[in-house]
C-alpha cells in the first residue's frame, strides 16, 4: 500500500483516503509488480499513526510542505482570476487548484476543505461584483429603486417584466424591434 501511495502522490500531489480512492487499473499494475494480490492492499489501514509517519516521508521525499493558512492566498488569486477573467465552473477551478498547489509543493487540503475554501472564495467574488455593479447604477431617488423593483412584477404573460427584457430577441422584423423598443423603455422608466 505504502508503494501506492508514493505512486498517486507521484501522480497527484496529494494522498488518497482509501484505498477505494485509487482506480482498479492503478491497484492491479503496482500488485502485479509487487507480486501481491490486490486484497492485501484493502488491508492496509489509511487512518493509522503508522500511515500518517508513511505520508510524512512521501512527502519529504518529494519536497512538499503541508498546506497552511497563509497558502489560502494563492488559492484565492488562481480563483479570483479564473471567476473574474475566465468564468470557469466550479469544478475546472478546483482542478486548477490542485494543479497549483502540485507545482508549487504543497499538499492541499482534503478535496472537502478545498471545495468549501473554493465556493466560499466564489461567494466573495459574487458579492463583490454585485457590489460594484450596484454602487456603478446610479439612483437618484426612492423613486427610481421603485421603479427598478416593478421590473420584477408579473407581466401579463406571468413573466417578470426582467424576464422579458432578457428573453432573446429571435428573427429581425418590425415587431421584434417595437418588442426591443418597449424593453428600452421599460428601462429608461427606471431613470437608472
Amino acid at each position: 500500500a505504502v508503494a501506492i501511495k508514493i505512486r498517486y502522490f507521484d501522480q497527484y500531489g496529494y494522498f488518497p483516503n482509501a484505498g477505494s480512492d485509487i482506480s482498479l487499473i492503478i491497484l492491479e499494475y503496482v500488485a502485479n509488480q509487487l507480486g501481491v494480490e490486490i486484497n492485501e492492499i484493502d488491508q492496509y489501514n489509511w487512518q493509522t499513526r503508522s500511515s500518517q509517519i508513511h505520508n510524512q516521508e512521501i512527502r519529504a521525499y518529494y519536497g512538499f510542505s503541508k498546506f497552511k493558512d497563509s497558502d489560502l492566498v494563492l488559492i484565492e488569486k488562481l480563483v479570483e482570476d479564473k471567476f473574474t477573467k475566465e468564468s470557469l465552473s466550479v469544478n475546472i477551478v478546483i482542478g486548477e487548484v490542485f494543479k497549483l498547489l502540485k507545482n508549487k509543493k504543497i499538499e492541499p487540503p482534503s478535496i472537502q476543505e478545498t471545495y468549501k475554501y473554493v465556493n466560499n472564495i466564489y461567494l466573495k467574488c459574487e458579492q463583490h461584483f454585485f457590489d460594484k455593479s450596484f454602487d456603478a447604477i446610479k439612483i437618484h431617488n426612492d423613486d427610481n429603486l421603485l421603479k427598478l423593483g416593478q421590473l420584477l412584477n408579473i407581466g401579463e404573460d406571468n413573466q417578470t417584466i426582467l424576464n422579458n427584457i432578457r428573453a432573446t430577441v429571435g428573427k429581425v422584423s418590425t415587431s421584434t424591434i417595437v418588442k426591443e423598443l418597449e424593453k428600452l423603455s421599460y428601462i429608461e422608466s427606471t431613470g437608472i
